[in-house]
């Protein structure tokens, strides 16, 4: 008689494959929800930087905005992101302070745009908050 004997796969190694069959799967997830987190983001900071009046007099229409991460990892704040923005008249560098208002909102707080020509200037809701002290000195009352 002939035994014929067959290679048969150990039953540890099927638990292995399938183990690492979860991880692969787990992480393809996570990394996909991060994606589409960050391009909501992305998108909301777009309409926060549209809607920044320094940012359109100096730019014009905005068309697209690009994460820089070297601006970004250069950041000081975790709050602080850097896009590079390609505008109507002049493209920069925006590197600013993002606060999330709610679900749907971001507001640009304070930072600055470098403009390719050299200018730099100073952008953001905390820009337009800060009141003139010439204009103040005007509505005072003299003595």
């Amino acid at each position: 008689m002939t035994a014929t004997t067959q290679a048969r796969t150990p039953p540890w190694l099927w638990w292995l494959l399938a183990l690492f069959g979860i991880f692969a799967f787990m992480a393809l997830a996570v990394t996909a929800l991060g994606w589409i987190g960050f391009k909501i983001f992305t998108e909301q900071a777009l309409i926060a930087i549209r809607a920044d009046p320094v940012v359109r007099s100096a730019v014009g229409q905005v068309h697209d905005i690009e994460l820089d991460f070297t601006a970004t990892f250069n950041a000081p704040d975790v709050n602080e992101f850097g896009y590079r923005i390609d505008g109507e008249r002049i493209d920069g560098l925006l590197v600013g302070e993002f606060i999330t208002i709610d679900a749907d909102h971001e507001e640009l707080r304070s930072g600055t745009l470098r403009l390719d020509d050299g200018r730099v200037l100073e952008i953001g809701t905390v820009q337009q908050r800060i009141p003139d002290p010439t204009a103040a000195e005007a509505e005072a009352e003299p003595y």
